[in-house]
């Protein structure tokens, strides 16, 4: 019963990413459409609990913008020539069902605390998962990347969280560099020290095509080094189509290695909606030498709900692995909501 009703799920993830799927949108869509999707909303009810929610955003977002002020004005200059870019605290509640009937569920944050009066060098964060993508293509601007579809793995240990300073070395016209200083905690009494340089390389190269390389260099109490690479082609095809070719490689010092190759089409529908067609290969050496172990093919629908601060995410996968030789498919279905309290002066 159990497997069969495991067969049936699967189907119908299969069936919804097909129909997901309408890769070839010859149609150019209307990009000026509603800015939001619950932009022209009848429903009472929805309306009602919409202006509870932005009640909420907008005291949490002034306290935590009050706090980066305070934050800025212990550590700068008292200087009132100052522009804030603003301090933002990222939520993201994502839950996840798989074709074995398990479901799990978790919690995910990022804030970070805007410091202009240290001229602009230095900011705070905290976080349980790493922004992988600071530059996100015109393509997706007002509607955001999603954070699945741009992670393909990274140096830190993801079930820990993370509290630090990141100062900035220099900025020129295409090369970024900063260091990042602070701690992994993965209880309340383990912290593990951890140091980043990270430097973040863009090019046109085309009036199409760009080029971002990004290299980490990471070191931490528990695990020594590690060299991160990733460089990522963005191919503009159309202004509501983007072309994308990613690679990434870590490299640790006790010699575990993997590589990630993934392939995403975007098409951005509207002014609120993206969806993200990707293939993505892993290798690594868990087994002794560097070989493939996983291939996995989604769908990603992100949805700008409502204004500038409320996301949701669907995003169902299928996910091949070595242990059976490829055969079966492990099919799973992502639903995440994403909330972002801040304050704009």
């Amino acid at each position: 019963m159990l497997l069969k009703r495991a067969r049936h799920l699967r189907s119908i993830i299969i069936n919804l990413s097909l129909a997901l799927c309408p890769i070839i949108t010859i149609a150019a869509p209307d990009l000026n459409a509603l800015d939001y999707t619950f932009q022209q909303t009848e429903n009472t009810t929805l309306i009602s609990t919409l202006e509870s929610l932005e009640d909420a955003q907008k005291i949490l977002g002034k306290y935590v913008n009050d706090a980066g002020e305070r934050i800025d004005l212990f550590f700068g200059r008292d200087t009132s020539n100052v522009t804030f870019k603003g301090s933002q605290l990222d939520i993201l509640l994502p839950v996840v069902l798989y074709d074995s009937g398990s479901l799990t569920t978790s919690a995910s944050f990022r804030a970070q605390i805007d410091l202009p009066r240290t001229q602009y060098r230095w900011k705070l964060f905290i976080a349980s998962f790493e922004q992988t993508l600071e530059d996100t293509p015109q393509t997706l601007s007002g509607i955001g990347e999603s954070t699945n579809v741009a992670n393909t793995g990274a140096v830190e240990d993801n079930n820990s969280n993370s509290l630090g300073a990141l100062y900035q070395l220099f900025e020129m016209e295409n090369t970024k560099a900063n260091i990042d200083l602070g701690i992994n905690a993965s209880s309340l009494i383990e912290y593990t020290p951890f140091i980043r340089l990270k430097l973040r390389y863009r090019k046109r190269l085309t009036p199409k095509l760009t080029s971002r390389l990004t290299q980490n260099t990471f070191w931490s109490t528990a695990r020594g080094g590690a060299i991160d690479l990733k460089q990522t082609f963005d191919y503009e095809y159309r202004k509501d189509l983007l072309l994308r070719s990613q690679s990434s490689a870590i490299w640790w010092n006790d010699e575990y290695t993997q590589f990630n190759q993934k392939a995403v089409l975007f098409n951005k529908l509207n002014a609120h909606r993206v969806h993200a067609y990707y293939l993505q290969g892993h290798w690594d050496n868990s087994l002794g030498s560097v070989s493939f172990q996983r291939l996995s093919s989604g769908v990603n629908w992100r949805e700008k709900l409502y204004k500038e601060w409320l996301f949701a995410e669907l995003e169902p996968k299928l996910t091949w692995q070595v242990d059976d030789n490829f055969r079966e498919p492990i099919a799973s279905v992502m639903l995440m909501l994403e909330m972002r309290f801040y304050h704009r002066h």
